[in-house]
C-alpha cells in the first residue's frame, strides 16, 4: 500500500498552544489600529470643532478680537474652524494603521499655520484627546483585537478519506 503523507498548515494557534505566527499576529494587530483610527475619525473628530471640545481638550484661548470678528464674518465662534475648509478636509477619512499603531491623516493644511505673535498651536489642539477617549479607544483596540483572535482560534475538524 503506498504512504500517504500530509501536512497541516495552521493560521492560528495550533489546538492546544497559545502559539500564532509572527506574521499573523502582526496582521491582527493592524487590523484592530485601523479599526481604532476608523473609530476615532467617525466618532471622537468631530468634537474638536465644538466649544466644547475646546473646553474638554484645553485649547488655548483665542482673543477676544478674532472670535467676534469670526462670529461677524462667518455666523459661528466654533474653534479651529474659520471658513469651514479644515473642518471640510478632515472630514475626508484617511487611515493609515501598522501593527505597531495608527496615524489619521487629516487633509486640513491650515491647521498648521500660526500667526508671528500667536501661542495658539491648532494642529497640537487637533491632535489632543482627553484620558476618558483614551481609555475608550484603548478598550476598543482589546476588544477587536479579542475578537479576531477568538474568530482565528476556531478549529474546524475535515474527514479525509
Amino acid at each position: 500500500m503506498p504512504e500517504i503523507q500530509l501536512s497541516v498548515r495552521y493560521d492560528g494557534p495550533v489546538p492546544g498552544s497559545v502559539h500564532l505566527r509572527a506574521r499573523t499576529w502582526r496582521v491582527l494587530q493592524k487590523a484592530s489600529w485601523e479599526a481604532v483610527g476608523k473609530f476615532w475619525h467617525a466618532t471622537m473628530l468631530r468634537k474638536h470643532f465644538t466649544p466644547g471640545g475646546a473646553a474638554e481638550y484645553g485649547y488655548t484661548p483665542r482673543q477676544r478680537g478674532y472670535t467676534e470678528s469670526k462670529l461677524e464674518k462667518f455666523g459661528h465662534s466654533n474653534p479651529l474652524e474659520w471658513t469651514g475648509e479644515s473642518k471640510r478636509g478632515a472630514a475626508r477619512e484617511d487611515v493609515r494603521a501598522t501593527f505597531n499603531g495608527v496615524r489619521v491623516v487629516l487633509h486640513a493644511p491650515k491647521l498648521n499655520f500660526r500667526g508671528k505673535d500667536s501661542n495658539v498651536r491648532m494642529s497640537e489642539e487637533m491632535r489632543t484627546i482627553s484620558t476618558a477617549e483614551g481609555k475608550t479607544l484603548s478598550n476598543k483596540f482589546d476588544a477587536w483585537l479579542e475578537r479576531r483572535l477568538k474568530q482565528i482560534t476556531k478549529t474546524t475538524t475535515q474527514q479525509i478519506k
